[in-house]
């Protein structure tokens, strides 16, 4: 599956890109003109995660199909998902038929540079009934983890919190902090945000749901 954005706005000619790399920012320059790469203002960015895109907002004003977001935690995006922003709207298109998005948008498609990261992000690792799932924690990424189908990391399991706890990956490392529910750092129950360098081991308690940080 491909994520692409159908940028249209007001008294411009619409846009068509395809997001195929790990990550991609978008905003406008210095000068006020959109830019898909390194924007000095940034609206959104949207970060893969195996088939699936989250989408990561850095501007309170944003709104998802009429909902207004805060920069607080990542979101999942759905096919068809509208992003409004200003005189912007990104009409999201997630599937595997480039033809179809080509004939529905009537635009010519650009594909994005790679703007993914090298070495790749560290990760966060969800163990729970012998099954794991691996999470990449790009930089400035927050991602809620709980019960809630809005959560970046879902977990289905009895006593959890639909926000249980968030990790965020700042540039000075990557930090755990309760929300809803409680967790232990590597044994240790915290009150507040922690830092969790790679082998932290985070549990949800008093579930017995595991999450493990990786370089």
């Amino acid at each position: 599956m491909s994520l692409f954005l159908k940028i249209d706005r007001f008294a411009s000619q619409p846009r068509l890109v395809g997001v195929r790399s790990l990550c991609a920012h978008f905003g406008e320059d210095a000068n006020g003109i959109f830019v898909c790469m390194d924007p000095q203002k940034p609206f959104f960015s949207i970060y893969a995660a195996e088939d699936r895109y989250l989408l990561q907002v850095h501007t309170p004003t944003l709104t998802l199909n009429k909902k207004t977001l805060h920069p607080t935690a990542a979101t999942w995006l759905e096919n068809q998902d509208c992003i409004e922003f200003g005189d912007y709207t990104f009409s999201v298109f997630i599937t595997s038929s480039e033809a179809e998005v080509l004939t529905a948008c009537g635009a010519k498609l650009e594909d994005l540079p790679d703007q993914s990261l090298t070495p790749k992000p560290p990760r966060a690792i969800l163990e729970h009934q012998e099954l794991s799932r691996s999470f990449p924690l790009f930089p400035g990424l927050k991602m809620k983890a709980g019960c809630s189908q809005t959560a970046a990391i879902f977990i289905e399991a009895p006593d959890i919190f639909p926000e249980h706890f968030l990790i965020h990956n700042r540039d000075d490392g990557i930090y755990a902090s309760p929300l809803q529910g409680s967790i232990t750092i590597n044994g240790q129950e915290i009150l507040e945000e922690q830092l969790c360098p790679p082998g932290t081991v985070i549990t949800l308690i008093p579930s017995d749901v595991r999450i493990q940080i990786e370089a």
